[in-house]
């Protein structure tokens, strides 16, 4: 409802260049199933970062993208990834990360494999590390789901 009032200026990546961004245009997807119309409202009102001038320009080198939109009160809420919007907050104090509800949220499975032609000794290290008791730890620690976690 909040993201819905007129006034809140809400920012994405931009959804052809980004994955973040699609989950954002996914989850207005979404919220036209909880209230009809509110999709079309909040992609007519969404700031994309590196879409063409104007929109949400961030000067080069800036350190994140996010803060400074916030710093220069360019945006209300930024749609993120949880981890962009823990490490925003610790950056920014007063930056507040909410998540999304269940019929909003969008979620992603990723895959593990190791290609062919790839270096198989250390792309199988790493796979090997990601599915060890301290790669699901990490996992975990991060928000990502740690199957074989006990």
């Amino acid at each position: 409802a909040t993201l819905l009032e007129p006034d809140i200026k809400i920012g994405t990546s931009s959804p052809d260049k980004d994955p973040g961004g699609a989950y954002a245009w996914a989850m207005f997807k979404k919220a036209d199933m909880a209230e009809p119309g509110s999709r079309a409202k909040l992609e007519a009102k969404a700031l994309k970062t590196g879409s063409p001038r104007g929109q949400l320009s961030v000067p080069p080198n800036t350190k994140n993208a996010m803060v400074w939109l916030f710093q220069q009160k360019k945006l209300d809420a930024f749609l993120s990834y949880c981890t962009n919007g823990h490490a925003a907050a610790e950056q920014m104090p007063g930056i507040k990360t909410v998540e999304l509800p269940p019929e909003l949220a969008v979620t992603a499975d990723y895959g593990l494999t190791v290609l062919k032609g790839a270096n198989q000794e250390l792309g199988a290290q790493f796979a090997l590390f990601i599915l060890s008791p301290t790669g699901q730890k990490i996992l975990a620690e991060h928000g990502f789901d740690a199957p074989l976690q006990p």
